[in-house]
Parts: structure tokens; C-alpha cells; sequence
């Protein structure tokens, strides 16, 4: 059953954290791109705050403005130094940085942490709640939203060697689709740790996590122009 409005927040021990960056190389100013006239983070703040599973939603960022308008749309503002905003930077290092902050300052000690990055501005409440009340249901360490894989990507997988072609996993693939099995990619819309196990192992991967398998329509990620494009599409498509 998913949570909804009339119910009172799921966990006041969980913090969202919808990390939004103002630089992007191989999209310039990708979070503040709009879409239906909001900017792309402000989507991944919709579906927090729709899902009603703490009222800790955090926006980090190097970029005054974006604080200000994340704060304008019912998040908290939380600066990042230049340093954990940086294009290779992993996304679970500013989400250590702001647990390690709010606790020194503010004392605020968080139980789980689940990251909202804005470039899947497809996904939905749902996929937020449900993939959470796995998360819980589980008792997992980590869980991470999933869409399947067409299996004869590995099947067809070629590498070059001296300027020639060769199968990448041999023959190990080589089957009727209906005899491989299911294999998964993570499509980077859902994250979630428990925040001991995260600031131990620095990582949402760890030995074993949970999966939320998401459907391709709402795994969409965006990282270059075409992608931005073809969410801008289906988003101003759909019904109000």
C-alpha cells in the first residue's frame, strides 16, 4: 500500500539528499535545465516531499542559486565546498560530507539516506515509497533502483583488438534470449543506505544490496542532450 497524504511521515531518521551540482561537462548547467518551466532538481523534490517519508530533504550544492530556489520548492539548502562538486565526483561523497555536518552542527543524527539524483526526473512518488518500504522491509544495508538489461547486449558485445572484432564474453552468451538470464543495470534514479553502513563501506554498492526494479519508461537518465530532450518530451506530453 503506498503512503499517502493523510498518513504522518514515515521516518523522522531518514534524510533525503538530492545532490545538483551547477557544473556538468558533457551537458553544461544539466540540474537547472528546464523542463515544463522548473528546473530539473526541482522534480526530485516533488516526489520527496509527495512521499511523505521525512520532512529532512536536503539540496546539495556549490551554487547559491540553486539553494535558493530549492529552498523556494520546500527543500533545505546545504552548501558544498567547490572541491565535492566536481564532474567526477562520486555522488556518495557529498552525501557523507552532510551527514558528518548536520551531526557536528546541529546534531542531527540520521539512521537511513536515500539520494535523488535530478537527472531521472521520471521517476515517480512511487518508486520512491516503494523502493523504500523494500528497503525497510528487507532490513537491507543498500538498495538500488534497477531496469533490466536487454540480455543480447551481452550476446552481441564486441570489443576491438588490433583492429579487429571480437566477442567480449565469448560464447558464454551465445543463447536464445529465453534461455538467459535476467540481468540488471542500475539507472541511478534511487539509492539508499543505512547511513553506519554507508559512512563504513563509502559506497551504496556494497557485498550485497537490495534491488527496485523500475520500468525503462521512468529509468531514464539524463547525461546528454538527447536524453534531456527526449525527457523534456515525454514530461510536457503527459496529461496535467
Amino acid at each position: 500500500m503506498i503512503h499517502n497524504s493523510t498518513e504522518k511521515y514515515l521516518s523522522e531518521r531518514t534524510i533525503i539528499v538530492i545532490p545538483a551540482r551547477s557544473g556538468s561537462k558533457r551537458l553544461p548547467h544539466k540540474n537547472t535545465l528546464l523542463i515544463k518551466g522548473k528546473p530539473l532538481f526541482y522534480y526530485a523534490i516533488e516526489v520527496a516531499k509527495e512521499s511523505l517519508i521525512t520532512p529532512h530533504i536536503y539540496v546539495l550544492s556549490d551554487d547559491e542559486a540553486i539553494l535558493t530556489q530549492a529552498e523556494g520548492y520546500g527543500a533545505i539548502p546545504f552548501k558544498l565546498p567547490l572541491e565535492l562538486a566536481g564532474d567526477t565526483t562520486e555522488v556518495v561523497k557529498p552525501s557523507l560530507y552532510a551527514l558528518k555536518v548536520l551531526k557536528e552542527t546541529q546534531n542531527l543524527d540520521f539512521a537511513d539516506l536515500i539520494c535523488l539524483q535530478p537527472t531521472s526526473p521520471l521517476r515517480s512518488t512511487e518508486d520512491v515509497v516503494k523502493s523504500y518500504l523494500l528497503f525497510k522491509e528487507k532490513e537491507a544495508n543498500s538498495l538500488i533502483s534497477t531496469s533490466i538489461v536487454d540480455p543480447h547486449f551481452f550476446h552481441w558485445a564486441i570489443e576491438e583488438k588490433e583492429g579487429q572484432g571480437k566477442f567480449y564474453f565469448g560464447s558464454k552468451f551465445m543463447k536464445s534470449r529465453t534461455e538467459l538470464p535476467a540481468i540488471y543495470y542500475p539507472n541511478g534514479a534511487i539509492k539508499i543506505a543505512k547511513v553506519p553502513i554507508l559512512q563504513k563501506q563509502e559506497s551504496f554498492f556494497g557485498d550485497a544490496f537490495e534491488l527496485y526494479q523500475m520500468p525503462a519508461e521512468r529509468s531514464l537518465s539524463i547525461g546528454e542532450r538527447f536524453e534531456f530532450e527526449l525527457c523534456k518530451y515525454i514530461m510536457e506530453k503527459k496529461k496535467a
